[in-house]
């Protein structure tokens, strides 16, 4: 049951002259029982916003069901800002020098990254500092390589990678692919050749979340696993593999319980040969925002702010996946 509807479905009114039990207690707090008519009263004077927001969950951890509306996506600002775990972030501040204060942007991020491990994970999640510590410099990661990528919107250049180009990646139109596998230079930011993913992943190379020697163990193991295999499908496949952290998720635009891609997940239209973006987290005219660097929907060869709607229809698929990156 969603909270919209607790307010609607009161059990029956009770005679306010028998005994009141106890007030139950969640999240180390006594949380008001209130009879139908308290609640409707409150709805009369402040309105049906403020009524939930008093009797709103806690914890992230009452939001880890299998209620869809629950998914992390799903939540507004308000309600991550509501719980334990955000306020647990918030009053670190102000930090000790050198370290710097977590902004409220960042703390979001991470305990939605954390309910989604959560409503993810097999075993319990035990709330600590440590898993807090942890996708904290998460959420960071992923937004330091998102806001790489939005920087260069209108820059890089973007050409196709062929098994070709992994077999003789001196002579690749990709400067990406030269730099992995040929010994070639660091493309240039602005001016550099590369194509969908390569894009992702030198914005968060240049974010400082993702080493050289890690994306060129990607290339040689996806070079690798394509060599053996004798299937060319093989490099974007293993790539993809190697790329992924969390569990795959679908986004389908004509569902209004779908889920939806945060902050720096990699959205995937198909599979990483179709094409490859990176979530911003907001939405744009009622669509799912990414970053993406390929022609549609505009023909630009340049990176790009689009969605993922707008781009659907030149993979020709409807729906799209997307999970967290392994960084």
């Amino acid at each position: 049951m969603t909270r919209s509807r607790e307010l609607d479905a009161f059990p029956e009114q009770r005679d306010e002259r028998e005994p009141r039990a106890p007030e139950p207690v969640v999240g180390g707090q006594a949380v008001p029982v209130l009879s139908r008519s308290a609640v409707v009263g409150l709805q009369a004077s402040v309105g049906n916003r403020a009524v939930t927001a008093l009797l709103q969950r806690a914890a992230l951890g009452d939001y880890n069901d299998t209620d869809p509306l629950h998914d992390p996506s799903r939540l507004t600002d308000t309600e991550i800002r509501a719980t334990d775990e955000y306020k647990k972030y918030m009053a670190r501040n102000p930090m000790p020098v050198p370290m710097r204060d977590i902004e409220p942007a960042e703390a979001t991020l991470a305990c939605r990254l954390l309910l989604r491990r959560m409503r993810q994970a097999v075993a319990p999640v035990t709330v600590n500092d440590s898993e807090l510590n942890y996708w904290l410099d998460v959420a960071r990661a992923r937004e330091g390589a998102t806001a790489s990528a939005e920087a260069t919107v209108g820059s890089e250049q973007w050409v196709q990678v062929t098994p070709n180009d992994v077999n003789k990646p001196g002579s690749a139109a990709s400067d990406f692919v030269q730099w992995m596998l040929a010994g070639g230079k660091e493309p240039n930011a602005a001016t550099g050749k590369m194509n969908c993913w390569e894009m992702v992943l030198f914005s968060a190379y240049r974010a400082g979340v993702l080493t050289e020697k890690r994306m060129r163990d990607f290339y040689t193991q996806a070079k690798a696993k394509m060599t053996t295999s004798k299937d060319v499908m093989e490099f974007p496949r293993e790539l993809e593999r190697l790329m992924r952290s969390s569990a795959e998720q679908t986004y389908d635009p004509n569902d209004k319980k779908s889920p939806r891609p945060l902050r720096g997940d990699l959205v995937i239209f198909k599979e990483a040969a179709g094409h490859v973006a990176l979530a911003t987290g907001k939405m744009s005219g009622g669509k799912v925002e990414v970053v993406s660097h390929w022609p549609p929907p505009d023909g630009k060869y340049t990176v790009k702010i689009t969605t993922i709607e707008d781009l659907m229809p030149s993979v020709g698929v409807t729906t799209a996946k997307f999970w967290g990156p392994s960084w």
